[in-house]
């Protein structure tokens, strides 16, 4: 029995047409039938797939608002901030206090649940390997920088 002709045969086989065949395509489709996420959501006419595209958009643009929310300088993280400090100081430290502030630690855990959440939906979104989707999600998470990120005051 000849071991080399089996092996040879063997990585032949590895690279054959039906082989290939298998393994996923990595390039952009610039198409308007594309599912996204679900096998209830795919588009089929032109009117689905720009509804598709801004819902796609917004769920990037939502992302950098909630972002915003949990930055050092928003709003949300200074009462965080505020109420911590002064519960260490020792001043007004009764129960109502310490409510206030679980109350903002439980609120910026849900609202980093749903960050978290939306980023992973996007990142399952792009792998539509769809090319308008595709740029959908990068023109929402550059618009949500740009409108939540940016000083237009400083400009």
């Amino acid at each position: 029995m000849d071991m080399s002709h089996t092996s040879n045969t063997t990585q032949s086989n590895a690279f054959s047409p039906t082989r290939m065949s298998i393994m996923m395509q990595m390039a952009l489709k610039w198409r308007k039938r594309v599912m996204i996420l679900f096998d209830e959501w795919k588009t089929s006419t032109a009117g689905t797939y720009w509804a598709a595209l801004i819902g796609v958009f917004l769920v990037a643009f939502v992302h950098q608002y909630l972002d915003r929310l949990l930055a050092p300088s928003s709003p949300l993280y200074q009462i965080n901030l505020r109420s911590h400090r002064e519960s260490k100081d020792g001043e007004n430290s009764d129960d109502s206090q310490h409510r206030s502030s679980t109350l903002v630690r439980v609120l910026t855990t849900g609202v980093f649940f749903i960050r978290i959440s939306l980023a992973y939906v996007s990142m399952l979104n792009a792998m539509t390997f769809n090319g308008g989707v595709f740029l959908a999600i990068v023109l929402g998470f550059t618009t949500g920088y740009i409108v939540f990120h940016t000083d237009l005051d400083e400009l």
